[in-house]
């Protein structure tokens, strides 16, 4: 008698799991289960240590964070969109901006940042893998606006950051120590005392039975694993679900004006085709209207940076570590406004394929992983409790910031304006203008 297929699907998973894997079987119907692939991916892990850091450093940073100054109106700093009541993010679908711009993107949350490649250069790994570096940031005309020549100059007329910079570094504030304070105040900012750590050391109450089971689905049928894993709950690439579009991004000039521009300084394949009409690359081409049955133009993702066609409408996987505080989900806020809404979202296989119309477009392809789950209701309340009561851990508190106060105005100078005299430059044969022109070897 033969031994069933799934008796050596289980063989297998047990060997990959021994070795610090985790195997997750595509869930397909019965009828085709010969066809289930085996594939490896690294298992949930607790959060490593936080890295080091100076106190000292840290302290400058905190006060920069919080501190208005940083834009060029001097109303605003990284709290506008990264504010700690809202899990370091945002809490409406898209990030606002500086004054007279929007976003056309959610706000990211800074939480465990410190973990993500590319932190050395204080970035964060945003939705389409831009460079989300804090010099980006400061420039950029709908983040802080703010010349990084000139923020240097505006620090170093209060005596306090002054005096900061002398203890700590022994000279003037500079744009890469103001930059590296900056970064080294984020990696202080990191999930706390998560259920899901204290579980997997060994702590078996750590999690409720309802999130337990959760977990188990999260490793299993939900195939929630598959992309959410390590230690962060994120594979660290980039994939498409289909999340909707958001219709206000296609009615709001200002986040419409900040797509164009950011896609057009990418040099994005394509960019001027939508709500144009014409062939990508032309020098010559003519704006046309959104009219005609024109498309109108919507994020590609991670091929604004690639420019490969393959990455077309992907964007990076979420961490998922405190994610209960850091709603409306997905890179435009549709993917949900609640857990709830996330898991019924995959549980439907993700969102409605729909493809770019235009003859110069290629076709746009789901992730293989996203598919229909058929997950009961009972389950789908389990791996929500795992979501929300597992992984969110203690607020993180920082110490309270006092803005400086503003710099001295210095005394007003009396400045005498003398009007210049012309009758050295005038002659019989010149008149007044003609004289100055004389001066300069012109007749």
């Amino acid at each position: 008698m033969k031994t069933p297929f799934w008796k050596y699907a289980t063989s297998v998973a047990g060997v990959a799991v021994a070795f610090g894997f985790f195997v997750a079987m595509s869930v397909t119907p019965i009828a085709v289960q010969a066809e289930t692939t085996i594939i490896t991916v690294p298992d949930v892990a607790p959060l490593p240590p936080a890295p080091f850091t100076d106190a000292r450093i840290v302290n400058i940073g905190r006060q920069m964070f919080f501190d208005k100054m940083l834009a060029a109106d001097g109303q605003q700093g990284c709290k506008l969109c990264h504010d700690p009541k809202f899990g370091w993010a945002h809490d409406k679908q898209i990030s606002p901006g500086y004054p007279s711009t929007m976003h056309f993107r959610n706000s990211q949350s800074v939480i465990n940042t410190s973990h993500r490649d590319g932190v050395e250069l204080g970035q964060t790994g945003i939705w389409g893998g831009l460079s989300a570096a804090i010099q980006y940031k400061w420039s950029s005309p709908y983040f802080l606006a703010r010349d990084g020549r000139l923020v240097v100059q505006v620090w170093r007329q209060f005596p306090e950051y002054m005096k900061l910079w002398k203890e700590v570094y022994g000279h003037m504030p500079s744009f890469p120590t103001m930059r590296d304070s900056l970064v080294e105040f984020t990696k202080t900012i990191n999930s706390q005392n998560v259920p899901l750590d204290s579980y997997l050391q060994g702590n078996d109450k750590a999690l409720s039975g309802m999130a337990k089971n959760g977990l188990s689905l999260f490793k299993g049928k939900a195939r929630c694993i598959l992309c959410h894993n390590g230690a962060l709950l994120s594979d660290e690439k980039y994939h498409n679900l289909m999340i909707p579009k958001n219709p206000i991004i296609d009615i709001d000039p200002l986040m419409q004006l900040t797509r164009r521009f950011e896609f057009r300084n990418l040099a994005t394949p394509g960019n001027d085709v939508w709500c144009r009409g014409n062939v990508p690359d032309l020098v010559d081409y003519q704006p046309q209207p959104c009219s005609e049955g024109k498309e109108p133009m919507f994020d590609m993702g991670r091929m604004t940076v690639t420019k490969e066609w393959k990455d077309l409408h992907k964007f990076k996987t979420a961490m998922l570590r405190d994610v209960s505080r850091t709603s409306p989900y997905g890179h435009n806020g549709m993917m949900g406004a609640s857990l709830d809404e996330v898991v019924d979202f995959y549980n439907k296989g993700g969102g409605a394929m729909w493809q770019p119309t235009h003859v110069h477009f290629a076709k746009m392809v789901k992730a293989p992983a996203i598919k229909p789950l058929g997950l009961t209701t009972q389950e789908k309340a389990d791996l929500v409790a795992f979501l929300d009561e597992g992984l969110t851990g203690s607020k993180v508190i920082v110490e309270a910031v006092t803005a400086f106060p503003p710099p001295q105005a210095r005394p007003v100078q009396t400045i005498h304006m003398y009007e210049t005299n012309w009758t050295h430059l005038k002659s019989d044969k010149y008149g007044k203008g003609e004289a100055i022109d004389t001066l300069h070897g012109h007749r």
